[in-house]
């Protein structure tokens, strides 16, 4: 069901151990814990199981021509908690596992995973947990994501005692190419507080990005554009950015007729169209790629270890706002920072009335310029032409 999937091995470590071999589903039948089960088939009734002291209640609705197959999973604590999952129909029979155990070793509360699939055109599996917390069930959605039921239960990847649940960014799938030929970097994420939260930018994440990267980079280097974003994006976290950049700068295809995508220039409410005025589309992969990995939250402003004094004038280690990010992250705005601030500080001995206001009209348009270093490298050119001839 994912074509994406083979971009992804690499990202995904074997565990330390085998995990443990799944048993029959059947009723009444007692199951191991920390182990995917797929969902019994074709099953006349509910089926009972028991996992680690939890009694799971097997079920669906519908089926058939009619309607889509539906998974009910319901469970009851030793304390007599109970709690339920409802899955998506995808099909005429339900497609799904499930499993049972403790995403986190130092908090005494159990976890029930439901992931199932549901159906369409290169499409998806919804995840869905149960943790008992406090002696009472909390559900939480983690979201649905292209592939297929997971078969591997969540493990503890990094080593800190909580488990993550593995997928890979669904938003770089048909950002620069087809979805054939998409690759996507790792996602983890776990549950915090009775919500799914996304960790994966967080540094101890960083070998599983190492790891991903030789099939993203020979992918690149093949000229797959998709394969260039998910490459520049990984190495961006891994703390490799730079030497990155070098090699997709080298080997995208520039005459790929893929559409880029485009970016509003101001912010809209959600579900509200872009004024088409303020619509601004990239016109090279570049560009659209670095504006990209800037959205998503891989690329930030100190990617870049700038030696003394070859930097922008500003201190990127504050910096958020995504045209800052670019003047940082492109040693063509950032030299060209450079020389405005040099040109500014020559022109404040002219005696110019209003410099100071102008700089900042011009400083507040380039942060709600287009994203794009070609206009943002134009921008800078005029200022600096501007101020070299107040200082004459």
């Amino acid at each position: 069901a994912s074509a994406a999937k083979p971009a992804t091995p690499a990202a995904t470590p074997e565990p330390a151990a085998p995990e443990p071999a799944a048993a029959a589903v059947t009723n009444n039948a007692l199951l191991p814990r920390g182990v995917m089960h797929a969902w019994p088939k074709d099953a006349p009734g509910p089926v009972h199981v028991a996992i680690d002291g939890l009694l799971l209640t097997l079920a669906s609705t519908g089926g058939g021509e009619d309607a889509p197959a539906v998974p009910h999973l319901t469970v009851r604590a030793p304390n007599g908690a109970s709690g339920e999952l409802v899955g998506e129909g995808g099909s005429s029979s339900v497609a799904a596992t499930f499993g049972a155990g403790h995403f986190e070793e130092r908090r005494p509360a159990q976890d029930v995973i439901l992931t199932t699939y549901t159906g369409g055109a290169h499409c998806c599996v919804e995840i869905k947990v149960l943790s008992l917390s406090g002696g009472k069930w909390r559900a939480v959605d983690v979201g649905t994501f292209d592939g297929e039921p997971l078969d591997t239960f969540p493990r503890d990847i990094d080593g800190d005692g909580v488990s993550e649940i593995e997928v890979y960014d669904n938003r770089f799938l048909y950002a620069f190419t087809a979805y054939a030929f998409s690759m996507a970097p790792p996602q983890f994420w776990v549950v915090r507080d009775g919500e799914a939260v996304d960790v994966s930018a967080e540094p101890r994440f960083r070998k599983e990005f190492e790891a991903y990267l030789p099939d993203a980079k020979a992918g690149c280097q093949e000229h797959n554009n998709g394969a260039c974003a998910a490459y520049l994006a990984a190495a961006a976290r891994a703390g490799r950015f730079a030497e990155a950049w070098k090699t997709v700068s080298a080997s995208y295809d520039s005459k790929d007729d893929w559409g880029l995508p485009s970016v509003c220039l101001d912010a809209q409410k959600p579900g509200r169209a872009c004024p088409k005025n303020r619509e601004f589309t990239f016109t090279d992969f570049p560009s659209a790629l670095k504006w990209f990995v800037i959205d998503t939250g891989y690329l930030t402003a100190d990617a870049m270890k700038w030696p003394e004094g070859q930097g922008p004038s500003f201190d990127c280690a504050k910096v958020h706002d995504v045209n800052l990010t670019l003047v940082c992250v492109t040693p063509e705005l950032a030299a060209a920072d450079r020389a405005l601030s040099a040109a500014y500080a020559a022109a404040s001995g002219s005696g110019s009335a209003g410099l100071r206001r102008s700089q900042r009209a011009w400083l507040a348009a380039r942060d709600k310029a287009a994203p794009d270093a070609g206009v943002l490298q134009r921008l800078y050119e005029q200022r600096i032409a501007e101020l070299n001839a107040l200082a004459r």
